[in-house]
């Protein structure tokens, strides 16, 4: 039943992608260090999504990276107790794989649809929500689902060689 809804989102993600593409990313664009703040824990939803990274991940690897990072929108916040846009997705992509981790140069965007032009150098990515990866520029090309990873690495992350942009959808 999973499996089923997870193939139907895809397809979902994909035909969006075909279809009615999401505007072009023009964000505030900032770098930035964050400091080591304490992770909340997981909810259902994001421990049964094994694909997803959910937020306490990310802020560990935020906190404890070596990449060099850049941040696209707002910077993710923590804060059980604060408000949240419903409709953000969190996508972290970066140019290095090393072994089974993601690092090099990272960009962490942060908002609603779009099509995410990536580094032509991207290697891996992880979400907090399933995001379709392309070959091409503009969401075009052969197109993947996070959900359908090949190569999951530590922490999260998929293997995503050659991508060059990346879906993120409206649902």
């Amino acid at each position: 039943m999973q499996f089923l809804a997870l193939f139907f989102f895809a397809v979902a993600v994909l035909v969006s992608a075909a279809c009615g593409r999401p505007s072009s990313v023009s964000s505030e664009v900032s770098t930035l260090t964050l400091s080591n703040p304490k992770a909340p824990g997981l909810t259902a939803a994001q421990e049964t999504a094994s694909f997803l990274m959910s937020d306490a991940q990310l802020e560990h690897w935020l906190a404890t990276t070596n990449a060099s990072l850049t941040f696209v929108g707002p910077r993710p916040t923590f804060n059980p107790l604060a408000a949240r846009a419903a409709q953000n997705t969190i996508v972290t992509y970066c140019t290095e794989r090393e072994g089974d981790f993601c690092t090099g140069v990272c960009t962490v965007y942060n908002g609603g649809a779009a099509c995410i032009p990536s580094d032509p150098d991207t290697q891996c990515l992880a979400a907090n929500k399933d995001v379709g990866f392309c070959t091409k520029d503009s969401c075009d090309g052969t197109c993947s689902s996070l959900s359908l990873c090949g190569t999951f690495l530590f922490g999260g992350f998929c293997f995503t060689p050659e991508t060059k942009s990346i879906v993120v959808s409206p649902l």
